[in-house]
């Protein structure tokens, strides 16, 4: 009987020292801080072109029969989810279709189709290019401009029937489709970028090189290469700033002649 009430007694206490120190914890944990688009400027851009279905840029009859959400909206503030995902929230300009009874004003939040990271101050790392962070573009969609009115076509996120969604994620949204569902007469150009598809002189000397058994024995050329290349991606580097003004970015005529119909279609019908 005394061992089983000190084992009882053990174990309660176990589980309040595990209460507290998760209390604590999360106390401690400090909230994501917001982005603004000025501490973006210098991000560089990586686009990322994969010829996959999601990049398939859609008629005007699929985006509004799809999203489940059709609104006028300012984006305000972004943070970086735990995936690193784009995270903005936007106030409700204009209602124009909603299966979830918003109204205007209310705020919305919007997973973009879109990763950030923001290099935390004074970490630096090695053969890395010295900038304050990079944003990825895996599909045609820059991210939202803020302050910047944007036409979206938005559907909800699945959730497993158990999920308990908060407030917020009642009122959070995915695009109707990755590649083309926000949309603003501020920012309507389609920003073609060429594709490369071969490796620079100084890429394939470094394969050849680092491929070779004697490898080894080229050490400071190998070096000299690591170095040029870096430069070489330095010199291409392309930042938010530099890309901000255009709606989307392509890497074929045909891409970019699609993406403009859509966005004329989409202005003469809504505007």
């Amino acid at each position: 009987m005394k061992f089983r009430r000190t084992v009882l007694l053990v174990c309660f206490l176990l589980t309040g020292a595990a209460l507290i120190a998760g209390l604590i914890k999360r106390s401690k944990t400090a909230d994501i801080p917001a982005v603004s688009d000025s501490e973006m400027d210098e991000f560089t851009i990586n686009f990322i072109f994969d010829r996959s279905e999601q990049q398939t840029v859609p008629a005007l009859e699929d985006l509004e029969s799809k999203a489940t959400e059709i609104l006028l909206i300012e984006p305000f503030a972004r943070k970086m989810s735990q995936n690193l995902d784009m995270y903005s929230a936007a106030r409700v300009r204009k209602v124009i279709k909603s299966g979830s009874a918003l109204q205007e004003g209310e705020t919305i939040w919007i997973y973009e189709p879109c990763l950030f990271y923001q290099r935390p101050a004074g970490q630096e790392f090695a053969g890395a290019l010295q900038e304050p962070g990079w944003i990825s573009c895996p599909y045609y969609s820059l991210p939202m401009c803020q302050q910047t009115e944007y036409l979206v076509f938005l559907i909800r996120p699945e959730y497993p029937l158990e999920y308990r969604q908060s407030e917020e994620a009642k009122r959070t949204f995915l695009y109707a489709f990755p590649c083309a569902s926000a949309f603003s007469p501020e920012h309507r150009e389609v920003f073609l970028i060429p594709s490369q598809e071969e490796n620079s002189a100084a890429e394939r000397e470094l394969e050849e090189l680092l491929s070779r058994p004697d490898s080894a024995a080229y050490e400071s050329r190998i070096r000299a290469l690591q170095e040029q290349i870096i430069q070489e991606h330095a010199a291409q580097r392309m930042t938010w700033k530099q890309v901000k003004e255009y709606g989307f970015a392509a890497d074929s005529q045909e891409a970019k002649d699609r993406l403009t119909v859509l966005a004329e279609e989409i202005f003469g019908k809504y505007q």
